[in-house]
C-alpha cells in the first residue's frame, strides 16, 4: 500500500513539474508571435484495474482551426487592397492634387483657353507659340502617364515573380514540418510547436495567395487554393511563372504570361491565373492584367480622340511619331466576325505635336488640311471651328428634312414638278410704257426710232421675234412676232388700259395662237412701274433684226429692251462645308432625285459635288440627310463639324406631288424648313468606346456619358482617384475586420498571463500535495524501519 501510494506521488510530483515547465512556456512566449497556448493533457496509469498515478501525455495547443480559416483569409483579403492601394498611390501622385492642376484634364482645359485667346488675336505669334507649347505639355503628360502605366506593369510583373518564389519557398518549409508533424504524432511525441511554426508560415502564405486547408488524421495540412488546387502536403507543388517585358500591346494570355501549379510543359499542369488567387499575387495579377490596362485604354482612347477632333476641324496638332493618326477602326467588323484590336491601342505612348506645326506655329491659325480654303489674313476660321467643335459637346451638323422628295421613285415625274418649283426666266423692261395711252401714241413718239413710212410705202419696221427653247426637255424652239401695229389695233376696254396693255395681250395672244409648248409656261405682265415682263421656264431669245421688217435695237431700246439671249434661271441652294468654299446645288428641268444626289455628293475623280459632304436620301420615306462626313459614320469629315444652307430666291407654285404649300421656299420644299440645320451632340454616336479595347479586345472601361474631351480626361482622373479612395475604404474596413478576427483569436488560443498564474497555483498546490505525500510515506518508513 506504501509502495502504491509512493508511485502515485512520485508520479503526481512528475505531471506537476511538467506542469510547471508548461505554464512558464506559456508566460514567456506571451508577446512571442504566432505561439498559442500549451496545453498537457494527463491520463491516469492503471494496472490490473487499479490506478497506480497519472502521467502526461503529448503536449497539444488550443487553437480554433475554424477562426484561424477565417483570419488566414481576412489576411490575404487586407494583403489584396494594401498592394493595390500601393500601386494606385504612384497614379494618384501622377496627377497630383487638384488645386495644383497638373493632371491631363487641367492641362487639356488650359489648352482651349489659349486657343480661346488665340480666337481673338489669329495672327498674334505670341499667342500661336504658347498654344503650340501648351500641345507639347500635353503630349508630354500623355506619354508620362502611358510610360508609368507601362512601368507599373513591369513592376508588377517583377513582383509577381519574386512572389512566387515566396510561395515556393513557404511551401517547401510547410511540407517539411508536415512531415516531421506527422513524424511526431506516429511516435506519440507532441508536434504543438511545430504547429506554431506551420501556423505562421500559412499566416505569410496568406499574405500571398488566399488558400483553403484541411488536417488530415494523421496531422498534416494539406494546403489548397481557394479553388481547390493542391499546394502542399508532406510534399510541396511548384508555382510556375515567366517573367517578361511588358508593353502596351502585352496582354494575357497571348503575351503576358500566368501563373501554373506544376511545370506548364507538362499535361498535368494546372494554370491558377484567373481563379481568384486573392492576396498579394492576386492584387499584382489584377493589377498587370485589368486595372492597369483599363487605364491605359481610356488614355489610348482620350490621345486618339483627340488627335480626331483636332484633325477633323483642319488641324492636325497631334500625331503620332510618322506623323500619322491611327485609323478609327472599330473593333467589332462589319459584317460581325473575330474581335480585332482597334488601331490606336499604344497610341498615348507615342502621341506628339505635329512636327510641321512645332516648325511652323502659324499653322494653328491657317490649319493643315491639304485640301481646306486658304485661311484669309486675319482670319480666324480654324481656330474657332476647334474652340466650337474639339471642346465642345456637338460632334456636327446636319440637314434633316422632312419631305419626300422621291419625285421619279414615288410620281414618275421630275424634280421641279414633284416640288412645284420650276426654272426662271424673266426678262424686265426699262422703260414706263404705260405712260403711253396706246401703242399708236407710242410709235408717234418714237417718230424715226420706228422709221414709219407714208402709207403708200411699205414696209413698216414696227416688230420684234420672242423666241422660246428649253433643250434640256428638248422643247423649242418656237417663235412669236410681236407687231405693234397689231397691238395697235387692239380695242382699249376693260383689262386694256394703255399701250403697254396692248402689247401684253398682243404678245399673250402670239403665246396661244402659235401655241407655245405649254412646258415654256410663258406669259407677259406688267410690272408695277410700268414695264414689260416676259417670263417663261425656258430659255428666251429677243430679236428685232432678223426680218425686214424688224424694229432693230432702236425700237427694243424705246420699249426698255435688249436684243439678246436670256438664259433660264434654274432653282437651287447653296451648300458650305467647314470652310469648303460654298457649292451651289441646282435643280434643272428634267432631273430627278438621282441627280439631285449626284450633285450634292462628292466625287474626288470629277471634283464634282460638294466637298466633305455625306448625302443620304431614305428610302422608306425619301427625307434628305446632309451633314459633315465621308460616310454614314462621319467617318474623315474634310472641313469640320459645320453645315451652312441657304436657299435661292425661289418659291413653289403648290402644284407639285410631294405636297409642297404654295409659296413654299426651296429649302421649305426640300427640308420642311427655313431653317434645317441641327446641332448632333457628340453623346449621340457614343463618342469615347468603352468595350472591345485594348490590345486583346477585351477591356470594358464602363465610361458613359462624357461628350467633351475636358469631361472624358476628368473622368480618367475620377476614375483613379475613386478607385484609390474605394480600395483605402475597403482596406480600413477589412483591417479592422482582421483585427477583430486576430484579437479573437488571441483570446482563444493566446497565452492569457492572468489564467496561467491561476493554473500555476493550482499546480503548485499539487505538486505540494504530492510532496507531502512522499514525505509522509518516508516517515511511514522510518519508523517501520526503526520498529524491526
Amino acid at each position: 500500500m506504501a509502495l502504491s501510494g509512493l508511485d502515485s506521488a512520485l508520479s503526481g510530483l512528475r505531471v506537476a513539474q511538467q506542469q510547471l515547465s508548461v505554464i512558464s512556456t506559456n508566460i514567456s512566449n506571451v508577446g512571442t508571435d504566432g505561439y498559442t497556448r500549451k496545453i498537457l493533457p494527463q491520463s491516469t496509469i492503471a494496472v490490473g484495474g487499479e490506478a497506480l498515478g497519472v502521467r502526461g501525455d503529448a503536449i497539444i495547443r488550443n487553437v480554433d482551426l475554424n477562426l484561424e480559416r477565417d483570419f488566414w483569409t481576412q489576411v490575404s483579403t487586407v494583403s489584396n487592397l494594401d498592394t493595390k492601394a500601393t500601386y494606385l498611390n504612384r497614379i494618384q501622385e501622377f496627377h497630383g492634387a487638384p488645386d495644383l492642376e497638373i493632371s491631363i484634364a487641367a492641362e487639356i482645359a488650359e489648352l482651349r483657353d489659349k486657343f480661346s485667346a488665340l480666337a481673338d488675336s489669329p495672327e498674334d505669334h505670341y499667342l500661336q507659340r504658347s498654344v503650340v507649347d501648351q500641345g507639347v505639355v500635353i503630349a508630354n503628360k500623355i506619354n508620362d502617364f502611358a510610360g508609368l502605366l507601362t512601368e507599373m506593369r513591369n513592376d508588377a510583373q517583377d513582383d509577381i515573380d519574386l512572389s512566387v518564389q515566396n510561395v515556393n519557398n513557404l511551401l517547401s518549409q510547410i511540407a517539411e514540418l508536415n512531415k516531421q508533424i506527422k513524424s511526431n504524432i506516429n511516435i506519440g511525441k507532441t508536434s504543438a510547436a511545430l504547429e506554431d511554426q506551420r501556423d505562421e508560415l500559412i499566416r505569410q502564405l496568406s499574405e500571398e495567395i488566399e488558400i483553403s486547408f484541411f488536417v488530415r488524421g494523421d496531422g498534416v495540412l494539406v494546403v489548397q487554393t481557394g479553388q481547390g488546387v493542391q499546394l502542399a502536403d508532406e510534399r510541396a507543388e511548384t508555382l510556375y511563372f515567366q517573367n517578361s517585358n511588358i508593353g502596351p500591346q502585352s496582354y494575357y494570355p497571348a503575351s503576358a504570361y500566368g501563373l501554373y501549379v506544376g511545370d506548364p510543359a507538362t499535361p498535368t499542369a494546372i494554370e491558377i491565373t484567373e481563379t481568384g488567387l486573392n492576396g498579394h499575387l492576386g492584387a499584382l495579377f489584377e493589377l498587370r492584367d485589368e486595372i492597369l490596362p483599363e487605364q491605359m485604354a481610356m488614355l489610348d482612347e482620350l490621345a486618339h480622340k483627340m488627335a480626331l477632333r483636332f484633325d477633323a476641324q483642319g488641324l492636325q496638332l497631334f500625331t503620332d511619331a510618322s506623323g500619322q493618326i491611327p485609323a478609327d477602326t472599330a473593333p467589332v467588323p462589319d459584317p460581325p466576325g473575330p474581335l480585332t484590336p482597334v488601331d490606336y491601342v499604344g497610341f498615348s505612348t507615342e502621341i506628339q505635336v505635329n512636327s510641321q506645326i512645332l516648325a511652323d506655329s502659324t499653322l494653328v491659325q491657317t490649319g493643315t488640311a491639304a485640301n481646306d480654303l486658304p485661311v484669309q489674313s486675319g482670319s480666324n476660321e480654324v481656330v474657332r471651328r476647334v474652340v466650337e467643335y474639339v471642346f465642345g459637346e456637338v460632334e456636327y451638323q446636319e440637314a434633316v428634312g422632312t419631305v419626300d422628295v422621291r419625285a421619279n421613285g414615288s410620281g414618275a415625274v421630275t424634280m421641279q414638278e414633284w416640288l412645284g418649283l420650276y426654272s426662271e426666266n424673266q426678262i424686265t423692261g426699262t422703260t414706263n410704257l404705260s405712260s403711253y395711252t396706246d401703242v399708236n401714241a407710242l410709235l408717234a413718239a418714237g417718230g424715226d426710232v420706228f422709221a414709219v413710212p407714208p402709207p403708200s410705202i411699205p414696209p413698216w419696221t414696227d416688230e420684234f421675234q420672242i423666241i422660246f427653247e428649253e433643250p434640256r426637255l428638248g422643247l423649242g424652239p418656237e417663235t412669236i412676232t410681236i407687231n405693234l401695229n397689231d397691238a395697235a389695233a387692239i380695242p382699249l376696254g376693260p383689262g386694256v388700259n394703255d399701250a403697254l396693255d396692248q402689247i401684253i395681250a398682243e404678245i399673250n395672244n402670239e403665246i396661244a395662237a402659235l401655241p407655245v409648248d405649254p412646258g415654256f409656261a410663258a406669259v407677259a405682265s406688267r410690272s408695277p412701274y410700268g414695264q414689260l415682263i416676259i417670263e417663261t421656264r425656258g430659255n428666251v431669245t429677243l430679236d428685232a433684226s432678223s426680218t425686214v421688217t424688224s424694229m432693230g435695237q432702236d425700237g427694243l431700246d424705246f420699249l426698255g429692251l435688249t436684243e439678246g439671249t436670256y438664259q433660264t434661271v434654274d432653282p437651287y441652294f447653296d451648300v458650305q462645308v467647314g470652310n469648303a468654299p460654298p457649292v451651289r446645288v441646282t435643280i434643272e428641268p428634267g432631273d430627278t432625285e438621282t441627280e439631285l444626289l449626284d450633285k450634292l455628293e462628292y466625287d474626288v475623280g470629277t471634283q464634282t459635288g460638294v466637298p466633305g459632304l455625306y448625302v443620304d436620301m431614305d428610302v422608306a420615306t425619301g427625307v434628305l440627310t446632309l451633314r459633315p462626313g465621308n460616310d454614314d459614320s462621319n467617318a474623315g469629315p474634310v472641313f469640320g463639324g459645320d453645315i451652312k444652307i441657304i436657299g435661292g430666291p425661289f418659291v413653289s407654285d403648290g402644284t407639285g406631288g410631294s405636297g409642297v404649300a404654295l409659296n413654299a421656299t426651296v429649302l421649305e420644299s426640300l427640308f420642311g424648313s427655313n431653317n434645317p440645320i441641327t446641332d448632333v451632340l457628340y453623346g449621340a454616336s457614343a463618342p469615347f468606346r468603352s468595350a472591345n479595347l485594348g490590345p486583346g479586345v477585351n477591356i470594358d472601361t464602363g465610361t458613359i456619358s462624357s461628350s467633351t474631351l475636358i469631361d472624358y480626361s476628368q473622368k480618367l482622373v475620377n476614375r483613379q482617384a475613386e478607385e484609390i479612395l474605394i480600395t483605402e475604404a475597403r482596406m480600413t474596413d477589412e483591417k479592422t475586420f482582421q483585427d477583430l478576427l486576430q484579437g479573437r483569436l488571441l483570446d482563444e488560443s493566446g497565452v492569457n498571463i492572468e489564467e496561467e498564474l491561476a493554473n500555476l497555483i493550482v499546480v503548485q498546490t499539487a505538486f505540494a500535495a504530492s510532496a507531502r505525500t512522499i514525505t509522509a510515506i518516508d516517515e511511514m518508513f522510518r519508523e517501520l524501519l526503526n520498529a524491526v
